[in-house]
Parts: C-alpha cells; sequence; structure tokens
C-alpha cells in the first residue's frame, strides 16, 4: 500500500540535493575519519558539477602538460588523492615554486584555483593509496 496519493509520483533528488546526498553517503560507507578536510568539505558543500567540469577544462590548458592528462604525474608529481588543503593549492598554482613550477598568478584567478582544487578532490585515489 502506497502512502503517495495515487497519479503523484514521488519526487527524485536531483541537482545539489543529490550531489550532497551522495557525499553524505560515501561519508558513512567509509566513515568521516577517512575523509580530509577537503574532503570532508565536497561531501558536504555539494561541489557544483559545472565547477569541477570548470576545474578539469582549466586543468588540460594549463596543468596537463606536466601533470598528464589524468593528474597521474609526469614532470610534475601525481595529484590524483592530494592531501593539501585548498588554501595551499591556491597558493601554489597562483605563485608557482622557484625552479620547478611556474607561477600562473597572472592567468588563473583565485576562484580558477579552486575550481582546479574541487577538480582534483574528484578524482580516484591512486591504486595502493589508501591514507
Amino acid at each position: 500500500m502506497s502512502i503517495d496519493p495515487p497519479g503523484n509520483k514521488p519526487r527524485r533528488a536531483g541537482g545539489a540535493a543529490a550531489l550532497r546526498l551522495t557525499g553524505l553517503l560515501c561519508v558513512a560507507m567509509t566513515g568521516p575519519a577517512a575523509l580530509g578536510a577537503d574532503d570532508a568539505r565536497l561531501a558536504t558543500d555539494a561541489v557544483s558539477v559545472t565547477e569541477v567540469t570548470r576545474g578539469r577544462t582549466l586543468f588540460a590548458a594549463n596543468c596537463a602538460h606536466c601533470h598528464a592528462d589524468d593528474a597521474s604525474g609526469d614532470e610534475g608529481p601525481d595529484l590524483r588523492g592530494i592531501r593539501k588543503s585548498d588554501e595551499r593549492i591556491r597558493q601554489v598554482v597562483l605563485a608557482g615554486i622557484a625552479g620547478e613550477m611556474p607561477a600562473f598568478g597572472k592567468k588563473l584567478s583565485a576562484a580558477d584555483t579552486r575550481a582546479l582544487a574541487d577538480f582534483l578532490r574528484s578524482l580516484p585515489r591512486p591504486a595502493g593509496d589508501d591514507k
């Protein structure tokens, strides 16, 4: 016996609500201790698919030539499963690392670095990286 009136379909969660629910389910299945602070932000703040997609586009245009298309590393390090804070990612992207990585501060904004961080956090961790 249904508790919904006849002819009414149950509403499905969509958009931000579905993403937030997915994140919370991930936390419930893995336990909050398994998540870093920024992972927890992803799970609870419902980062938009638009920002992750924008981050992917920025990564392809600015980062993939050193970090590989899948962020697995080449000249630059593997960025999958990165454990740096969003603030540290912003600092490194904007200021660079002397002798290792160019600064992108004249090309990318703080909002761009947030999208890059959102994209990086959306990537699966490499096999064997269970920390």
